[in-house]
């Protein structure tokens, strides 16, 4: 870009923040205009590959994109675009911008961009930091390429952004969040919402979880040099060093720990509130390493409308994608194996589909009972029925419990399925019963932040 045309896009971007109250910083905006002056004439050879770590904002420069052309706004997983939901999102008169999220098969992505392109007015690839297929992808495509790389946070931003989340933060705090924070939105929040007073050591486990969550190929590279290159891919992002304090810890270098598999990307809460929360996972790895058949269930018992859409909203449970990856479920930012959910749509309480739904439906079924909140029919017998689903008779129509049921041999999937969601519960100071193993289950008080024993009653004939 030559030097006027970088002056008027700067111009641009203060005139923008004159106008308008946005969230996201100046740096951001600058990269949502450069994205709006590339894709502004509809050029169906046009491709925008968007970098950054998870939680860095490209989702945001995206949608801010959208609202600076005066298109309508899409997010889809590239694998996604095959199914009916993309075709009646963008059916509408219009231009139309999709952000695609690259996922793990290039195939994938490569397909993506050639099913979207010609049905939509611009693409931007959201490419994940890690062995990145877009830009292989973009150019095999014969698109002219614009990329771009999400700014990171400096350190006047991070204070800006943190002290909208919470006005009263010390000093002291704010220099925990420069070190630990990485100059990453996502983090920010994380950190500050997962404790009442931000403190260096529940900083660095958040700030660990983020890392390895974040680096999902984790299995290929050698141990020894997972640090350096988690180094070199945080500071290529935002030209940040993870702080030193971590190199030596504990959450790099254990074999099994909970904190290395339970942070999922897109639950604000990576921390739990209960002091008993993370101990009780860890002996649950311990002793899960004689049992590879092993589940977690979790069940809200009451919820207005209004506050399981909030759940279904944080989670990522989108209805019209839960069944459509190979009969996954669709939630948490991702395809979940082996794992079923309790929806309510059209008045209907439904028990999704899973690879594991009559042990589900009887497992919801004895928490229904329990709570005298209602029951599962199919529950009886659950293996004669051929339905992918199956409905719930609540007692009260005016209650929407919450349901979740994941197994796997491996039990990474559900430590970061269950912890996840356990420590946005507690956040939102709402009472649950959970079962870890299928041996033993409690019930979390928010009032008292504490678990205690819940007794189940084997309500079916057979058990």
């Amino acid at each position: 870009m030559d030097a006027g045309k970088a002056l008027l896009l700067q111009r641009n971007v203060v005139l923008y923040l004159l106008m308008h109250k946005p969230t996201l910083t100046a740096s951001q905006q600058q990269c949502a205009l450069e994205i709006r002056e590339f894709l502004r004439d509809q050029d169906p050879q046009k491709l925008v590959v968007l970098k950054g770590l998870r939680g860095q904002g490209k989702s945001s420069i995206a949608r801010q994109a959208a609202e600076l052309l005066e298109w309508k706004h899409h997010e889809f997983a590239s694998h996604s675009i095959k199914y009916e939901t993309f075709g009646d999102a963008v059916a509408a008169e219009g231009p139309h911008l999709l952000a695609m999220e690259e996922g793990f098969q290039k195939e994938d992505l490569t397909e993506g961009i050639a099913s979207a392109r010609g049905r939509v007015s611009g693409v931007i690839v959201l490419a994940r930091p890690f062995h990145s297929d877009a830009g292989e992808a973009a150019t095999e495509s014969g698109a002219t390429i614009l990329s771009k790389q999400a700014p990171g946070l400096q350190d006047d931003e991070i204070i800006q952004f943190a002290r909208t989340l919470r006005p009263n933060l010390t000093d002291q705090e704010l220099d925990v969040l420069r070190e630990y924070s990485l100059g990453v939105p996502l983090l920010i929040q994380q950190i500050i919402n997962s404790m009442e007073r931000v403190t260096a050591d529940e900083a660095a486990v958040i700030c660990a979880q983020y890392l390895l969550k974040m680096d999902f190929s984790s299995n290929r590279l050698p141990r020894e040099d997972i640090f350096e290159i988690l180094n070199e891919c945080v500071g290529g992002h935002v030209q940040r060093k993870i702080p030193d304090a971590l190199r030596t810890s504990e959450l790099f270098v254990a074999e099994r720990s909970p904190l290395r598999d339970v942070n999922l990307s897109k639950v604000p809460h990576g921390f739990p509130r209960c002091p008993d929360t993370l101990g009780r996972y860890q002996r649950w790895v311990e002793t899960a390493k004689e049992d590879r058949d092993t589940h977690f269930s979790l069940f809200v018992p009451r919820l207005t409308q209004k506050e399981f859409e909030a759940l279904a909203e944080e989670y990522k449970l989108d209805h019209n994608h839960c069944f459509g990856y190979k009969g996954r479920v669709y939630m948490l930012a991702g395809s979940t194996r082996k794992t079923n959910v309790l929806m309510h749509e059209m008045s209907r309480a439904e028990l999704t589909a899973g690879e594991k739904l009559p042990l589900a439906a009887r497992d919801l079924h004895r928490y229904l009972k329990s709570n005298n909140a209602g029951e599962c029919p199919a529950a009886e017998n659950p293996w004669h029925s051929h339905d992918d689903r199956y409905v719930i008779e609540l007692n009260d129509p005016n209650n929407f419990p919450f349901y979740v049921y994941s197994v796997d041999h491996a039990i990474c999937h559900q430590l970061g399925i269950g912890l996840a969601i356990e420590s946005d519960l507690q956040h939102r100071k709402l009472a649950y019963q959970v079962g870890l193993g299928g041996r033993t289950y409690d019930s979390y008080d928010p009032v008292k932040n504490t678990y205690s024993p819940f007794v189940r009653e084997p309500l079916l004939k057979d058990q």
